[in-house]
């Protein structure tokens, strides 16, 4: 009976043994699911602030962008109005002086005696004649708004048909087209601005 209740307690103990490596086991893997779950749950949320971020720093670029993209069109227009005042300006210098370098003097009485238009390579020493400004081109400074802004101004000038005033010949007329062209410098993509007007040899030409 000794040895049977040995053999008891020894079986006993086993069991005992066993069923707290068991315990043992369970309640590891109760604390690994309990702290994997955490875990598992914080992934979606980080996921969802990062989304945000992305979101509300592509708001601010675009926003920073649409106000950048207003202040280049105010630019742009203020040159533009800029520009077109440096045209008609330099319009009204080249129709304050002679029809041809032949009129200079006095009227004409024959169309041979209007001189062909030739662009000239360098600036002439005197602008007094309406044919001077073929050619030429230079650089105008404006100042708008405490902006200081430059542009580039070219001048072309042609005879034109005197039946329509306005289809550039080859041969001499008593009508001259003069053309100015006007860019803003600065600019990566500038509009151009160009103005025309055609001038008459009026009483200077006598025939």
């Amino acid at each position: 009976v000794p040895k049977g209740r040995m053999c008891g307690l020894g079986a006993v103990s086993v069991d005992r043994q066993w069923y707290g490596f068991w315990n043992t086991d369970v309640a590891a893997a109760s604390a690994l699911q309990d702290t994997s779950t955490p875990i598992a749950l914080s992934m979606p949320q980080s996921l969802v602030a990062v989304i945000a971020m992305a979101l509300a720093s592509l708001v601010s670029f675009q926003q920073h962008r649409s106000v950048l993209q207003q202040r280049m069109n105010a630019i742009r227009g203020n040159l533009a109005v800029s520009a077109t005042a440096v045209a008609t300006d330099k319009l009204d210098e080249i129709g304050s002086k002679a029809f041809d370098e032949s009129t200079v003097a006095g009227p004409i009485t024959s169309i041979m005696d209007l001189k062909p238009i030739v662009a000239s390579e360098m600036l002439p020493a005197v602008l007094n004649d309406v044919s001077d400004f073929h050619g030429l081109w230079q650089t105008e400074t404006r100042r708008t708004n405490d902006l200081e802004s430059s542009f580039r101004v070219e001048t072309s000038v042609s005879y034109v048909s005197e039946v329509d005033g306005a289809t550039k010949v080859a041969y001499s007329s008593r009508l001259k087209m003069v053309t100015v062209t006007v860019v803003p410098e600065g600019l990566v993509r500038p509009d151009t601005i160009r103005v025309s007007e055609v001038l008459s040899c009026a009483d200077r030409c006598r025939w």
